[in-house]
């Protein structure tokens, strides 16, 4: 969310003023733009989906700031919400510039990695002790793998895949995990390093289960599997990973045996839940390799 995509044209808004597109890697359909209102950037992001769009913005405006030491971890504040008569929700939200992903990389050192690093346990911690331990149905996570299925070909090379993901949910009558708040999406591409040094937190995602072991597949998906730089190559793609390699929370081992079983079908659910959003043949071939691989750690 840090680039302003510049051509010579910039469409105009209902005020006439210049509109900009945002350079953000995404497979998300909502559309997100910079404006010029009242004398100031914002950022305007769309839902097509208005409920999903209230609960993101509500998990958004609900994150209390986090303070360590001279860090702060923080959210874009919400300045305004519209419904359109479409039904398009619509959030006018501060624009923060800065770094994110694998542009993170622009502005690395050693104490934005231990920052990130940081942030990302204080975040797991916080939401995990707010949590509450449940015994969750596995049939609930077997209709989610139905509806991705839905939406799949019949003859996609990731149908195996899936129904073997929920064949080995369904082995279980329930799986015990911690109920609680969540990011949804916590990955470096959502996580902006502003030019201040502060962390914010943009892009909340709602999920069929809030759960804080979400967060922690999405960093194992991002630090691990290198979702932020999947389309890096050579020499870059070395330094973006030695960067990512040192943000990895060294609690995560502890909640991976804690959680073990949990984690690994959770992992692999993580995976499967992007398959209906792949745009383009490099990120289904990095989708199939990684998905193939954490069904091999499925016990």
């Amino acid at each position: 969310m840090a680039r302003i995509l510049n051509d010579d044209k910039h469409p105009m808004n209902h005020h006439g003023e210049e509109i900009y597109k945002i350079a953000k890697k995404s497979n998300s359909l909502d559309n997100v733009v910079l404006e010029i209102e009242d004398s100031k950037y914002v950022i305007k992001k769309q839902w097509i989906n208005k409920d999903l769009g209230k609960k993101s913005i509500h998990k958004q405006i609900d994150f209390d700031e986090i303070r360590i030491r001279s860090l702060i971890i923080k959210t874009p504040k919400v300045y305004k919400t519209i419904l359109t008569k479409d039904d398009i929700f619509i959030a006018t939200m501060e624009y923060i510039e800065g770094e994110s992903g694998s542009d993170i990389i622009n502005c690395g050192s050693r104490k934005i990695a231990l920052d990130l690093k940081d942030s990302l346990s204080m975040i797991i911690n916080l939401n995990i002790e707010h949590s509450e331990i449940k015994c969750v149905k596995t049939t609930l996570f077997a209709e989610k793998l139905d509806s991705i299925l839905k939406t799949i070909d019949e003859n996609s090379e990731f149908k195996p895949l899936l129904l073997e993901l929920k064949k080995s949910f369904l082995k279980y009558k329930s799986i015990e995990i911690p109920v609680g708040p969540c990011h949804g999406d916590l990955t470096l591409s959502n996580i902006i390093v502003s030019s201040s040094g502060s962390l914010n937190l943009v892009d909340f995602l709602p999920s069929f289960i809030e759960t804080p072991l979400w967060d922690i597949a999405k960093i194992f998906q991002d630090l691990n599997y290198g979702w932020s730089y999947r389309d890096i190559n050579g020499p870059e793609k070395a330094s973006v990973k030695v960067l990512f390699d040192s943000c990895i929370p060294s609690q995560i081992k502890l909640f991976k045996k804690f959680w073990h079983n949990q984690l690994l079908l959770i992992n692999a659910l993580n995976l499967a839940r992007i398959i209906p959003y792949i745009k383009d043949k490099p990120t289904h071939q990095w989708l199939y390799h990684n998905l193939k691989s954490a069904m091999k750690s499925i016990p």
